[in-house]
C-alpha cells in the first residue's frame, strides 16, 4: 500500500473503519467456530458412548443367550 492511499478519502475510511470491521468480523467467525466445533465434539463423544452403551448390552444379551441355550 502507498502512502498517497491512506492519505486518499477511500484510504482513510478503508484503515480506520473497514479493516477495524474486518478484524472483528473475522474475531467474531473464530469464535462461532471454536463453539460449533466444541457443540460437534460433544455430539461426537455423546453417539461414542450411546454406541459403546447399545454394544455393551448386545454383548451381555448375547451372553445370557448362549446361557440359556446350553
Amino acid at each position: 500500500m502507498t502512502t498517497e492511499f491512506g492519505k486518499s478519502a477511500q484510504g482513510k475510511k478503508f484503515l480506520e473503519h473497514d479493516v477495524p470491521r474486518l478484524a472483528i468480523a473475522m474475531e467474531n467467525l473464530a469464535k462461532a467456530i471454536s463453539e460449533s466445533n466444541k457443540i460437534e465434539e460433544k455430539k461426537l463423544l455423546f453417539e461414542k458412548r450411546k454406541l459403546l452403551n447399545e454394544n455393551k448390552h448386545a454383548g451381555i444379551t448375547r451372553s445370557i443367550e448362549n446361557r440359556n441355550e446350553s
